[in-house]
């Protein structure tokens, strides 16, 4: 089982409290405080902030702290545009090579999920 590091924790925590609204867009953090608040040292708070300002997710202020910069709606639009653009065309890829079983499993799992019926292979 692979250990996950500390920096590792604070950043999954630190980019679930931006992306569910807990650390509201526009909110100022120390470092200190959220070193306090995840029970950790600062350095892996700073380096777990660093990768989230790479991510575009706060901006670091000098002698301020953290800035949360948040989700915006252009942010959710790009994501979703880029899954419609990779997803789509791959979901469609592994339909015309899969199998009789594969299809098989595909269509009883739609009838689980309450799909009425799912798309023919041939429309695909």
């Amino acid at each position: 089982m692979a250990r996950i590091s500390t920096t590792d924790r604070v950043f999954s925590s630190l980019r679930e409290s931006i992306v569910s609204g807990e650390f509201p867009a526009g909110s100022l953090h120390s470092i200190y405080r959220l070193a306090d608040l995840l029970e950790v040292s600062r350095t892996p708070v700073r380096d777990a902030v660093l990768r989230l300002a790479d991510l575009g997710l706060v901006t670091i202020e000098r002698n301020r702290g953290v800035r949360i910069r948040g989700v915006s709606v252009a942010d959710v639009r790009a994501a979703f545009e880029l899954r419609l653009m990779l997803e789509v065309p791959a979901a469609a890829l592994a339909a015309r090579h899969a199998d009789a079983t594969t299809v098989e499993a595909v269509t009883q799992s739609c009838r689980r999920c309450g799909s009425a019926r799912p798309v023919p292979m041939s429309r695909v």
